[in-house]
């Protein structure tokens, strides 16, 4: 699989076809409030790399554009209520974008869509009290076929994934650097799909490119930085000492 086209410039270009060609970047709330005819729901599911979403933010903040970033409670890559994604969620909605709940749907694999429905919203109560801003949808990470097949309705919310909900908007997604349909470039050039749903990840974008492998090791090197530099800052056994890479310490001097 090649992984060219998925830099931050080429981000950039996609970003800058659909306002060329007119489209309105809305946020789920506006469902069905549409008041251009060539309308874009721009969603990011953050799994792992929160903390590396600022080149994003710098590519959306030049353009004006706003999309709406969908945050996990339970990634066990990051710390959504640490110090360090507290500064990036506040950037995220300094910056005029939304907050959605990614919720992890393999956990409640078995469960009936009522318990399933009660999790959601009790994991969006938190997000909203914590951030203090309203939650619109939700993003299933990684749903099953029952996930999908269930069509699941939550109250006052937004499923990505339900059909109903969103039945005039194409879905296009860059799951695995792979665009399964037209590019988005040329889609909003032509617009191909005057109402589209643009899920991207932003792992995968980067300056200059690199790996699947690469990626995910700049995430997880970021990941590893932050909590190093956050202890070495508070715990004064950690003064001096260096962390490599592998987690072992080597005291200086």
């Amino acid at each position: 699989m090649s992984n060219s086209g998925f830099e931050l410039e080429s981000y950039n270009e996609i970003l800058q076809s659909a306002l060329r060609a007119g489209y309105q970047f809305l946020s789920f709330g506006e469902i069905g409030k549409e008041e251009s005819p060539c309308t874009c729901l721009l969603r990011h599911d953050v799994d792992s790399e929160l903390l590396g979403c600022g080149p994003m933010l710098d590519v959306e903040w030049s353009l004006g554009v706003r999309a709406t970033y969908f945050l996990m409670m339970r990634s066990t890559a990051y710390n959504l209520f640490s110090v360090e994604a507290v500064a990036v969620v506040e950037r995220i909605l300094r910056d005029g974008h939304r907050i959605g709940l990614h919720f992890m749907g393999e956990r409640c694999e078995g469960r009936s869509v009522d318990y399933v429905v009660d999790e959601v919203l009790r994991e969006t109560g938190w997000l909203e009290r914590e951030f203090g801003t309203h939650v619109e949808a939700v993003s299933f990470h990684q749903p099953t076929r029952a996930i999908l097949d269930a069509q699941i309705a939550v109250p006052g919310l937004v499923n990505t994934y339900n059909a109903s909900q969103l039945e005039s908007y194409f879905y296009v997604s860059d799951t695995n650097m792979i665009w399964r349909h037209e590019h988005p470039v040329d889609i909003f050039s032509r617009r191909i799909y005057p109402r589209l749903q643009l899920l991207t990840h932003p792992i995968w974008w980067t300056h200059g490119p690199q790996s699947t492998l690469g990626k995910w090791r700049n995430v997880l090197r970021l990941n590893q930085k932050a909590v190093i530099e956050h202890w070495q800052s508070r715990e004064r056994t950690l003064a001096g000492a260096n962390l490599d890479p592998d987690g072992e310490t080597n005291h200086a001097g």
